[in-house]
């Protein structure tokens, strides 16, 4: 373990390494925060792992220990394995460049900071001084953002076509709002001070809104003519291998594509079976559906991103597989188009828990207890499916209930 090493780790997670050009004390400061943030998980590791000093011949490193294996210890497990699940798949997801293609009807900026702006807080002069300064920085954020696009296009990285068709609609729309409907127009809805309220619909009126129109002019005139006419993420440069860290960073497992489409297609298969021989009962059989729809996002993702579907095949299967309208079908697999693999944790995390529970019924023979299982399984909170795995097969082989 070295700090170099470290460092370039927690450089590639972090969203704003390589996002935007920094002016020199931005940088410094950012360099100086990742830094302190390696030599504090250094000291962590050799803390927890002090073997690992000697092993690694660290001459300033005390070597006087070894590891605390308590159980008080050994549930720090689960913050090592998030963690290091959370890094890994922070520097594998990189390959995607996603920053270069960021036009997402899902989680684009008009969407986040349309939701963040109604949080802002407000109701005193340092809060309503930090609002105006964060939106008055809206327009250059959004500057930035199309500077951002330019550079992915010169690249080869786009977003699809129909995805930015949707985006044009949605902040056309959001530009056109009048000044009280804006929703960065939050702030002055939320603060009574009639001053702030004048600055902040001047700053919607004068700045933002045509700071968003002229995106759009942007998307429209430049980036669509230039935006990708395939819908799967393998079209974009290393797509492939973005779509496999997208799956693993998702579903925290390592599956194929391959693998994922077949077991999509095998738990439909079995649903299907099983919904025949409930047609009575109408609660089991909507737990059935709900469960044929998360097999179908397997299909359909990996169908769309890995194995050459088109958009309409995508949403035929769902009409044939799920209850879904076909208006909803065709906006989940907008969803699943820009969101690469995304959609695969519902039912690759469910299928991995029963697999999990299984194992812990064969280790405790007739002594299982399913409420504990659950507090296992619980316990923790949401970490990587591998570790929960290992840990529930460890913990019921360990106590025998």
């Amino acid at each position: 373990m070295r700090r170099a090493a470290i460092v370039t780790i927690l450089c590639l997670s972090a969203a704003a390494c390589g996002r935007t050009a920094n002016t020199p004390a931005q940088q410094g400061a950012l360099d100086a925060g990742v830094r302190e943030l390696a030599d504090a998980y250094i000291d962590g590791f050799f803390r927890q792992f002090p073997e690992a000093a000697t092993s690694y011949s660290l001459a300033d490193r005390p070597h006087d220990r070894l590891s605390d294996l308590s159980p008080a210890s050994r549930a720090l497990r689960a913050t090592h394995a998030i963690l290091r699940e959370a890094l890994e798949s922070a520097v594998a997801t990189r390959v995607c460049r996603s920053e270069l293609w960021n036009v997402s009807q899902m989680t684009g900026w008009h969407v986040s900071l349309g939701y963040l702006v109604t949080i802002q807080p407000t109701g005193g002069d340092k809060a309503r001084q930090e609002s105006l300064a964060r939106w008055g920085a809206l327009p250059q954020f959004l500057d930035t953002e199309a500077a951002n696009l330019r550079e992915g296009m010169k690249l080869g990285y786009t977003a699809p076509k129909h995805i930015v068709q949707i985006v044009i609609r949605q902040t056309r729309q959001l530009a056109a709002l009048p000044v009280d409907e804006s929703p960065f127009s939050a702030p002055a809805r939320a603060d009574r001070t009639l001053e702030f309220q004048a600055r902040v619909r001047t700053l919607v009126s004068e700045q933002i809104a045509p700071a968003i129109r002229r995106y759009a002019d942007f998307l429209e005139r430049e980036y669509l003519p230039a935006a990708r006419e395939a819908i799967a993420v393998a079209a974009n440069p290393d797509g492939e291998r973005c779509y496999a860290a997208g799956v693993r960073a998702m579903s925290t497992l390592p599956k194929s594509a391959q693998e994922v489409h077949d077991i999509g297609l095998r738990e439909g298969a079995r649903i299907d079976a099983e919904m025949k021989l409930f047609s009575g009962d109408l609660d089991r059989l909507g737990m059935l559906s709900s469960q044929n729809w998360r097999a179908a996002r397997l299909v359909v993702d990996t169908g769309l991103h890995a194995l050459g579907w088109t958009r309409q095949q995508a949403i035929e299967y769902m009409l044939a597989h799920t209850a879904q309208s076909a208006e909803s079908a065709a906006s989940e697999v907008d969803r699943y188009i820009i969101l690469p693999g995304q959609a695969t944790a519902y039912m690759l995390g469910r299928l991995e828990i029963l697999a999990a529970r299984e194992e812990a019924r064969r280790a405790a023979g007739s002594g299982f207890d399913i409420k504990a299982f659950h507090d296992r399984v619980l316990e923790d909170g949401a970490v990587p499916l591998t570790f929960l795995r290992a840990k529930i097969t460890e913990s019921f082989r360990a106590s025998g209930s």
